[in-house]
């Protein structure tokens, strides 16, 4: 029995030091340079480009160059991601000319990791970086310093799914951390939110019953897809 468990924790502390080999090992001849000067504080007429991925993994060197060699050429600024499958939560880290935030992933019913989500902020808008919230690799905000008052808190979402064990009660806790990492990372009414979801869901195309006309035109507009379901319908709310 000691036999075994020797072998077990030798095995999870093999696989921990191969995570934080890959974690610490960046691409590193990729140029991301193209936004030349530090941004300490957000300029609101100055064009940012964000983005929004389920990238299913970033273990390996070959998927974390994928990542930021995509981003450096779509020029994205700030990124979320869902499903980067990093256990260990990093404040800082940087790879591929981007910061990260996040991690959190965890174990499923047949011991391979899972979950996750992460935001990479773009070296030259470090500077900017207020504050960071992260809620069980789930959830991670990060709030960048605006102009006139007015700051960005920009995050990364992974909703569970329709038929994840724990149902409605995991929907409700999920939601209710949300909420719980907005007012923790300082979200106002007078910032701006821009939040990367994978939802899991459908919202749906047609104008439900009872609902209103800004929901259907302002909130959705044309982009709806499928027909709505849970997900798709706390979305929308």
């Amino acid at each position: 029995m000691r036999r075994e468990e020797a072998r077990r924790s030798k095995k999870e502390s093999d696989m921990a030091s191969e995570e934080e080999s890959n974690m610490a090992s960046p691409p590193q001849d990729i140029v991301n340079n193209w936004m030349q000067m530090p941004w300490n504080t957000l300029k609101w007429k100055k064009e940012l480009t964000v983005g929004t991925w389920n990238v299913r993994t970033m273990l390996g060197d070959a998927q974390q160059e994928l990542v930021c060699r995509t981003a450096c050429r779509e020029r994205i600024g700030l990124l979320a991601v869902q499903e980067p499958r990093w256990e260990r939560e990093v404040d800082g880290l940087e790879i591929g000319g981007y910061v990260w935030y996040g991690g959190g992933a965890w174990k499923n019913g047949i011991n391979a990791r899972t979950g996750g989500v992460m935001v990479a902020v773009h070296k030259a808008l470090e500077g900017a970086v207020l504050a960071k919230v992260h809620k069980k690799g789930r959830v991670q905000l990060v709030k960048l310093k605006g102009m006139f008052g007015k700051n960005l808190v920009f995050g990364s979402l992974y909703v569970p799914t329709e038929n994840e064990e724990g149902g409605e009660e995991k929907r409700n806790e999920f939601w209710e951390m949300v909420h719980d990492a907005l007012e923790e990372v300082g979200c106002k009414e007078r910032d701006v939110l821009l939040l990367g979801i994978d939802n899991n869901g459908e919202t749906g195309k047609n104008e439900e019953e009872g609902e209103t006309r800004w929901v259907s035109e302002e909130c959705m507009g044309k982009w709806g897809v499928g027909k709505r379901n849970e997900n798709g319908r706390r979305l929308v709310e």
